[in-house]
């Protein structure tokens, strides 16, 4: 059990999905270098999932 209370699952599932997103960086840099445009819909999967694979985001101490 890790730090935050990840199990080794969650945290697997998690180091594939970032795995995931770096591969589809890859193929959305070469559309952007090409001057295409990337869907809105991949934008905000990539944003999503990265922000799922963050953990304590909303532990705000004062």
């Amino acid at each position: 059990m890790g730090v935050c209370g990840k199990t080794p699952e969650i945290a697997a599932l998690q180091d594939l999905l970032i795995y995931q997103i770096k591969g589809i960086s890859c193929y959305a840099k070469e559309l952007l270098e090409k001057g295409e445009s990337i869907d809105k819909d991949i934008i905000s999967f990539i944003e999503n999932s990265l922000f799922t694979t963050l953990t304590h985001v909303m532990d705000i101490q004062s």
